[in-house]
């Protein structure tokens, strides 16, 4: 029954193997998600749906980071580190924080500290501020029945609107 059966001379593991293991694919930097990605930065970003034109020029849709001036007259919107416009601001009120969030955000930073100086990890400490923190920023564009575009704006305890006509 097994007499014409002959057992193959295997030297290496390789031998066995038809097609041996090559690295395929792509690897996760490569992908869209991390090549194309926003960076953080320190103001709120906006998704834009709409062509916001101003006559002749316009702006496309699009991702944009939305900045308050120095001087508080105006939302400034960039993308890709480029200044894209400016749009006037209508209101701007700055709020006073309350005792709790300055209370809790000070007890982090001082567990951060003591944990730093016995050399472990943060990681918890960082994402809880974070969480915190990513409350306050924030950035929206709706339609008015006006005949206008409002722009929204928070970051921290800075609240801003801005108006684009249509």
């Amino acid at each position: 029954m097994f007499d014409d059966f002959k057992i193959p001379k295997i030297r290496e593991f390789e031998d066995l193997l038809t097609f041996p293991a090559e690295k395929t694919g792509i690897y996760d930097r490569d992908k869209a998600a991390y090549t194309l990605s926003l960076d953080k930065t320190p103001n709120p970003n906006l998704i834009c749906p709409y062509v916001l034109r101003d006559g002749n020029d316009y702006l496309d849709p699009g991702y944009y980071e939305v900045a308050l001036s120095d001087d508080k007259r105006y939302l400034l919107l960039i993308q890709s580190r480029e200044l894209k416009a400016l749009v006037p601001t209508i209101k701007v009120v700055v709020q006073k924080r309350s005792g709790s969030y300055e209370k809790r955000v000070a007890e982090i930073n001082a567990e951060k500290e003591k944990l730093k100086k016995k050399r472990k990890s943060t990681k918890k400490l960082d994402a809880e501020l974070a969480d915190i923190k990513e409350l306050e920023l924030n950035a929206k564009i709706y339609d008015s029945k006006h005949g206008y575009y409002v722009i929204e704006y928070q970051k921290n305890n800075v609240y801003a609107w801005g108006y684009i006509p249509i």
